[in-house]
């Protein structure tokens, strides 16, 4: 990716959406097509961003809230070979 001259790293979220071997994932003993994986992979990395920018809420909760489910989809993430913390 370019920008301004300078060749700038693509983002840890970019790196996911753009991975070109999709984990095998299963729900309830079904493996899910390679598509449906990557439905998978692309809605949990658009949730940790939606996380990121805007939260849920200033309070303790809100706040508990995102820093659990952003560490579940690290762990999640991490599990498919991607990682960028």
């Amino acid at each position: 990716m370019k920008g301004k001259g300078k060749i700038m790293k693509p983002s840890p979220i970019l790196k996911a959406v753009l991975l070109p071997d999709e984990s095998i994932i299963t729900v309830n003993g079904i493996q899910l097509t390679e598509g449906q994986a990557m439905t998978v992979r692309v809605a949990l990395g658009q949730f940790v961003m939606e996380l990121s920018h805007n939260g849920l809420g200033d309070d303790e909760h809100g706040k508990a809230l995102v820093k659990g489910y952003q560490e579940r989809a690290h762990e999640i993430f991490k599990l498919m070979g991607i990682s960028w913390k």
